[in-house]
């Protein structure tokens, strides 16, 4: 008895862990597409073109969240328009630790701005937007050396790694 109790227990919280599958907005086969980058022999090369699958997910009336992989990004979403946007930033010393030299500290601020095409509000057909990835020293570092010599940080700072991207439902 104590089994089965337990067990109509763990299948009832179980149940209430699921989430709505009308929650789920679909699958799409990306295709992102270089359209500016920092340089094509540097550390911040990138790929002209990169394919991934990206799941999206309604979470609240204004929230969406876009896996990629192991990737979660938690997009503002716009359901008058369609549009979701993405923002994010980060710091990081490009010297390596224990130099003798002054930092080079490089502040990359991430935008995803994008929309779901549709053909009904709730099967979106489509999605496609812009990946923008901008590099930029922050005040008083000293990156000048960084950007020569046999594999340059990039070819200048500032620069941006932008892609625009195309998803088609699967």
């Amino acid at each position: 008895m104590r089994r089965t109790v337990l067990g109509m227990l763990l299948v009832a919280a179980a149940g209430c862990a699921k989430t709505d599958p009308a929650d789920d907005i679909g699958r799409f086969a990306v295709t992102q597409t270089q359209t500016e980058g920092c340089g094509s022999d540097t550390l911040l090369a990138a790929p002209q073109t990169r394919h991934v699958v990206v799941y999206l997910r309604r979470v609240s009336a204004g929230v969406l969240h876009w896996r990629q992989g192991d990737e979660l990004l938690i997009l503002t979403y716009n359901p008058q328009d369609g549009s979701f946007t993405s923002r994010g930033s980060r710091a990081v010393d490009m010297r390596a630790e224990g130099s003798d030299k002054p930092s080079c500290i490089i502040e990359r601020d991430d935008v995803l701005h994008g929309e779901l095409i549709t053909e009904t509000v709730d099967a979106p057909a489509a999605i496609k937007g812009e990946f923008r990835y901008q590099f930029v020293p922050s005040a008083n570092s000293s990156c000048d050396d960084l950007l020569t010599g046999p594999t340059p940080l990039a070819t200048e700072m500032p620069c941006a790694l932008v892609y625009e991207f195309v998803g088609e439902a699967q």
